[in-house]
């Protein structure tokens, strides 16, 4: 079973700078999920939202084990 480790959250502003590029530089339609990706603000806020769920899932894994 998959669960986040703290150097893969760590990742996640890299990961989200990534795929604004490639939302900012791909000629096809974006899907709305990806939509945020491309605001800077709104990538933040959802780069911070995903870090604190996946932060609160180590903590709920590490205190069940």
């Amino acid at each position: 079973m998959y669960r986040p480790l703290e150097p893969a959250i760590e990742l996640l502003p890299a990961v989200a700078e990534i795929a604004a590029w490639g939302v900012k530089y791909t000629d096809v339609a974006v899907p709305p999920e990806m939509q945020p990706l491309a605001d800077p603000s709104a990538r933040r806020q959802l780069v911070t939202r995903m870090t604190k769920q996946l932060s609160n899932q180590i903590a709920q894994y590490d205190t069940n084990a």
